[in-house]
This record gives structure tokens, sequence and C-alpha cells, in this order.
């Protein structure tokens, strides 16, 4: 109630320019940049290519609809939804926070439903809430927060990797292990976490879609093979 009390307010307010006001958002797109603003309940939303930040909920003002209207009018068809608003008004967006609606993890997609695995996971209510808190709390972009993560891990699971080698080097040629034994089991343990994330992240991860040439080509050489 509170979020869209803060919301209803900055519509409003004379002095608001946003094209799009979001009362859900995807984080985990390319290219996204989250700041706060004055409002403590209001983020803004900074977007690129590939900033793809769906249509669960949202707001968007007469001037943002007749902008897409005439992008429609100029070119036509020739993206989703979402794209053309990351087109149209990369800067002009704005989130409530938090977000008072979140897309349900376990619903199906009609559009690309090689990615309802991972959604299953990455949409789970509290995983959203928090990522989008690191986004509006560091101001960093998803881009760095991605590398960054895949690199930790990395880095945590060699010098643990390293750990374990070295214990049972000693082990193999000393017959003893000169150090405390709980080390070399607390290495085994994050190892195994973070290469079990990297692989789980790996193996959720959308496969690459079907070459439409390929299929738009099967029905000549039917029609010929007949």
């Amino acid at each position: 109630e509170d979020a869209l009390g803060a919301v209803a307010k900055y519509v409003q307010d004379d002095g608001n320019d946003a094209d799009m006001i979001h009362l859900s958002y995807i984080p985990y797109v390319p290219n996204l940049v989250v700041t706060k603003t004055d409002n403590a309940n209001i983020v803004k939303l900074s977007t690129g290519i590939g900033s793809a930040l769906g249509t669960t909920a949202y707001i968007i003002s007469e001037s943002g609809i007749q902008q897409l209207l005439q992008e429609d009018a100029e070119k036509g068809y020739y993206a989703a939804i979402p794209d053309i608003m990351a087109l149209k008004f990369p800067e002009s967006r704005v989130s409530s926070y938090p977000t008072p609606f979140l897309r349900a993890p376990k619903t199906k997609s009609l559009v690309n439903p090689q990615l309802d695995d991972l959604r299953s996971v990455l949409f789970q209510p509290w995983c959203v809430s928090q990522f989008q808190a690191v986004l509006t709390t560091t101001g960093q972009s998803t881009n760095t927060i991605f590398f960054t993560t895949i690199a930790t891990l990395l880095v945590v699971s060699g010098v643990s990797l390293k750990g374990v080698f070295d214990a049972g080097y000693q082990l193999i040629n000393y017959g003893h292990y000169d150090g405390n034994v709980f080390f070399p089991i607390i290495n085994s343990a994050l190892a195994i976490f973070c290469l079990g994330i990297l692989a789980l992240g790996s193996s959720l991860a959308p496969k690459p879609p079907e070459d439409p040439t390929e299929q738009s080509a099967s029905p000549a050489v039917e029609t010929a093979s007949a």
C-alpha cells in the first residue's frame, strides 16, 4: 500500500517527467542500472540494448504512448514491445521500490519457453527482491555485477581447491597434514558450493535458438522429395 501510494503521488507530481513507471520489472537483463532518487520509494531505471524489463505491471504516460504509436506508424512491427520500450525510453523510466508486483516464477512463457526452468529459480520472490536491492544499493550495472559474481565464484573455488590439493599432497607424501583438519573440509565444501552454482547456471542457461533458415528450408525439401 505504501509503495502504491508513493507511485500515486509521483504520478500526480507536475515535476514528473517519466515516460513509464514500472510496478514490476525483470532485473536479470544486460545494461540495466538502477539508481536512487530523492524519493525513497522511486528508483530510476537506465537501460540499454537488451534491457527488456518486461510488461508485467506498469504505468505509461500519454507522451510515452504517443512515442510508441509513432514508432509503430513509421516502422511497423520489428521487435517485441519490451525491446521497443528499452529503445525509446532508455533514461525516462522509473520504478516503484520495492516493486509491489512480481512475475509468477512457474508461469509458462508463450514466447520463449526454453527459459521456463531458469525463471522458476530466478523469479522466486525472495530472489528478485534481493537482486533488486543489490542493484539499488550498489548503483552498479547488471553487467558489472554478473561478471563480478562469476569472477568471485571462480576465485573462491580456485583458492579452496588449492587448499584441498595442498592437504592431499602432504598426506600422500608425508603421511600427515600440518594444519587444522577442518580447513580442508571447509575448503572442499566451498569449492563444491561455488562450482555447483556455476554448473547450475550453465545447465539452466537458455539453449541457442534454432536456425530459422533451416526451418524455412525444410518444407521445400519435403516437397522436392515428394
